[in-house]
Parts: structure tokens; C-alpha cells; sequence
């Protein structure tokens, strides 16, 4: 099943990159994926200077808000692109390709609400589980202080 079959890609898109938080402990909690990409694009931009740039990210969410079966999902991605220096400034260019992936089983949500102990034939009330998946891709530009302690990106280490 994807995304797009089931209507959700725009809404699941919108959420994480505007207002989701990653569900573990990440370095980054910041709201947003598009204010996450700018930090670690940052981040990376300084530590490997002007030339090429390629990073991948990966992380759970809860996209439940979106639609219900859609808890706890994750989403991993790439971003490629190219740094150039000008002065005291770094010039980010280039693009992240997102992939979604979550599985629909326990329907009435029973084992995260009573126990995840309960055996998975009854909490799956006799259906089958099966996958979700989705992909969407953004373009991204940003300017950054070569010097991180002029700057509000990219300052999480």
C-alpha cells in the first residue's frame, strides 16, 4: 500500500517537514524537518567545506495526528548537494529525497495500550498487517555563517 493510495502523502509530507519531532531522543529536537535539514546541512557544510555535500538521516515519528494507522512510522532520506564559500558565508544548494515506511497491524492499537506482551494473532483481530509506503523530494537553499557562533543553524553538536 502506498501513500498516495491511501491519500495521506500531502498531509504525512506536510507534518514532518513543519511540525514533527523525532519520537527517540535525538540531538535535534527541534519542530520540523525543514528546520532539522537546515541544522544538520549547516552542521555538515562547515565541518566538510566548500565542495560536494551528502548526508543521510533516518528517524521514527508519529504521524497519528495525520490518520491513525499511521503511529509510529519512520522516515529516512537523503540529501545531496554542493557547498560553495563566499567571504565569511557558505552557500548551501541541492535536494532531500524522503522515504516513508510503516506497517498497519493491531488495528484497535491494544498492544501499546494495554500490553505488547499481547500475542499478535489476537491483536490483529484476524486481519493480515501489511506495509505503507511513501516517497516525496524538496529543493533546499540556505546561506550560513562559516563561524557557528554567529549563527542559530546548526549550533546542536
Amino acid at each position: 500500500m502506498t501513500l498516495e493510495k491511501t491519500g495521506h502523502l500531502r498531509a504525512i509530507a506536510e507534518q514532518y517537514s513543519y511540525s514533527s519531532e523525532p519520537l527517540e531522543d535525538a540531538e535535534d529536537q527541534s519542530i520540523g524537518a525543514f528546520r532539522r535539514l537546515s541544522n544538520q546541512t549547516a552542521r555538515e557544510a562547515r565541518r566538510d567545506g566548500e565542495g560536494p555535500l551528502m548526508y543521510d538521516f533516518d528517524g521514527g515519528y508519529d504521524f497519528g495526528d495525520v490518520e491513525f494507522p499511521h503511529g509510529d512510522a519512520k522516515v529516512a532520506g537523503l540529501f545531496l548537494g554542493f557547498v560553495k564559500r563566499d567571504g565569511q558565508m557558505l552557500t548551501v544548494s541541492g535536494s532531500a529525497t524522503y522515504r516513508f515506511t510503516d506497517t498497519f497491524t493491531d488495528p484497535l492499537d491494544l498492544r501499546e495500550t494495554i500490553s505488547e506482551d499481547l500475542p499478535i494473532w489476537l491483536t490483529d483481530l484476524g486481519g493480515s498487517a501489511f506495509d505503507i509506503a511513501g516517497h516525496w523530494a524538496s529543493s533546499f537553499s540556505a546561506a550560513y555563517f562559516v563561524d557557528k557562533s554567529m549563527s542559530v543553524y546548526g549550533v546542536f553538536e
